[in-house]
């Protein structure tokens, strides 16, 4: 092992007591110690696709990347569903487009080929606690030099940034779409010339397990990705066997998501078991396998157990991947999938977290860092409508419903690296606090004091709804009185019983102060009570229980279907509140 990489691991425990950093919100948990380079293990890793470009950035591609065809972003030809919060970046990584925002202001986007914009990026990683990233290097395009100078550039990029802000780094490549007679030919080529040509893993910032580099490999097994067996054991044994030791390498499979049963999205070759038994750390791709909390935790007990047994009993590292929501309507063209998998406010990335970590991972990967293609990205995105463009179609953190500051899913990450370094508790609830959206459009208004030492549920944002307040005509005594009707519902369609005195007086201040019945219903059905109690009911069994416990009937044929579709599609909240503000509910309130 490198000198270079001890003496990184030795500033580390000097650096733990006196390098971490206490600053206000939202910026509460800021970590600048560098990260620990010699292992994966208590690592919360991000992928990095890196892949953005736009003319005049400098590369010898020199045109739009991933953001649209070549024509330029519009409307029509955008191919990303999240519009990134860019004012945070500095002006020369920014690539003008046509779009404006609602304020007047142009509305740019960035390239990733500039040096400032990793620089950037990994500035937010270091400030926010996340330890690195997995780098994506698609290998489709090697043998096409423009395309691999581009990603050569954008890998310096990111490793000067790693070293500048103490974050850790590997290759993984993404063997999607490449000639299946040139796959592994082509990704070993690539990797002896990073090795000598370019010197990666002679960086202190390169991430090693078992005293040898990590290089992922993604894809292999899969139906729809190139590979056989017998190619996949011939890239192993170059890793691990190669003559030329500097080549050797610990290895990671991004495999498919049920690799274990050989069905689904997996190849159904037997040999395939042997493939995945000689990887050191196995990570089975889950984004868009399941849509809500109740479903991660179904996807926990039926796969992700099994799978973790599985890897115990033969030495293997799992690595779970999470991801906070999925949307990709501009890039498929189809408006249904607009918003597919919504965020819920943090609450599905959260329990998926939980999951992995009570279950026993001890390294996670976030699936994506800057992922805003198909919206699965955690780095900062438009707060709100004010912050994407006036003309298409794009997802912001209002888009459910939620306030939150654009760089709330950074924090969750910081937040969840913690958990899976071992100091901070794990726990089913967000533990930490969103702050108002910071949307240049939107004024910023002085918050009013809070003097109760009430301890609500941190996961939902305090977002007063007008609607809730007594009118002129209501006395005093009969707001409260409604107040106190809305709790009890809501104690008895969510949790199924009725409210207990402290709850129940708690929840009534609240609302009579200005909160809404919708963050009532987030707060009780991020509960770790509903979650112990009650997210095992299925969709039907619960979608009944809110209406004996609101309604205080059976539910009607079509109330039923539609309430069990919005639990399925993690909107069981907003159903619920509506339910309880309904006239059907009313008609029962007596003052």
């Amino acid at each position: 092992m490198k000198s270079t990489r001890a003496l990184a691991a030795l500033a580390l425990v000097l650096c733990s007591a006196s390098c971490t950093d206490s600053l206000d919100a939202p910026l509460a948990e800021r970590v600048s110690a560098p990260v620990e380079s010699s292992t994966t293990i208590g690592k919360h890793l991000a992928g990095y696709q890196g892949w953005f470009g736009c003319p005049g950035d400098g590369s010898d591609l020199d045109s739009w990347i991933h953001w649209s065809p070549a024509v330029g972003p519009a409307p029509t030809t955008v191919m990303f569903d999240a519009w990134p919060e860019v004012s945070g970046l500095p002006d020369d990584a920014l690539c003008p487009t046509d779009f404006v925002l609602p304020n007047g202001q142009p509305a740019p986007l960035f390239s990733s080929y500039r040096p400032s914009t990793a620089d950037r990026h990994f500035q937010w990683m270091a400030d926010h606690g996340l330890h690195g990233v997995l780098l994506q290097r698609f290998s489709n395009s090697l043998h096409l030099w423009r395309h691999r100078a581009f990603k050569d550039g954008v890998l310096e990029n990111v490793r000067a940034a790693a070293e500048a802000h103490g974050r850790v780094f590997a290759v993984v490549y993404d063997i999607s779409g490449t000639d299946p007679e040139q796959w592994v030919s082509r990704v070993i080529n690539d990797w002896t010339r990073l090795v000598d040509e370019m010197g990666v893993t002679e960086s202190d910032r390169y991430l090693y397990q078992d005293d040898l580099p990590l290089v992922g490999i993604w894809g292999m097994g899969f139906t729809d990705r190139p590979g056989t067996p017998a190619e996949a054991h011939e890239l192993l044994d170059f890793f691990k066997n190669s003559p030329e030791q500097r080549y050797r390498a610990t290895v990671m499979g991004g495999v498919p998501t049920y690799w274990r049963t050989l069905d689904g999205d997996a190849k159904t070759d037997p040999a395939w078991t042997s493939v995945y038994a000689r990887l050191d750390l196995l990570s089975p791709w889950t984004v868009g396998r399941y849509r809500t909390p109740v479903e991660a935790d179904w996807h926990r007990t039926q796969l992700m157990e099994p799978d973790l047994s599985w890897t115990n009993v033969r030495g293997i590292e799992y690595l779970p991947v999470i991801f906070p929501g999925f949307s990709w309507a501009n890039l498929t063209g189809d408006p249904q999938t607009f918003n597919l998998i919504p965020r819920q406010g943090g609450r599905f990335y959260w329990r998926q977290l939980y999951n992995a970590v009570d279950m026993g991972a001890s390294t996670v990967m976030t699936a994506m860092f800057d992922e805003v293609d198909e919206a699965t990205s955690i780095m900062p995105v438009a707060a709100s409508a004010a912050g994407v463009p006036t003309t298409g179609h794009f997802l912001h953190h209002g888009e459910d419903g939620e306030s939150l500051n654009s760089d709330w899913y950074l924090r969750l990450a910081g937040a969840a690296s913690q958990v899976v370094e071992g100091t901070r508790p794990n726990t089913p609830q967000i533990p930490i606090q969103p702050t108002p959206p910071d949307d240049p459009a939107v004024p910023e208004t002085p918050e009013e004091p809070d003097d109760s030492e009430e301890d609500d549920d941190p996961t939902v944002p305090d977002d007063p709804d007008d609607s809730t307040e007594p009118t002129d005509s209501q006395e005093p005594n009969e707001g409260a009185a409604l107040a106190a009707y809305h709790v009890s519902l809501a104690y008895q369609g969510i949790l199924g019983r009725a409210a207990d005195p402290s709850g129940l007086a708690s929840y009534t201040a609240r609302l009579e102060d200005g909160q809404s019945v919708l963050w009532l219903c987030q707060v009780l059905h991020s509960s770790g009570e509903f979650l112990a109690q009650r997210a095992h009911l299925s969709s039907a069994a619960m979608a009944r229980e809110l209406y004996v416990g609101i309604l205080g009937r059976e539910p009607d044929p079509g109330g039923l279907s539609a309430t069990q579709n919005a639990i399925d599609d993690g909107r069981l909240p907003q159903r619920a509140a509506a339910m309880i503000e309904s006239d059907e509910a009313a008609s029962h309130f007596q003052p």
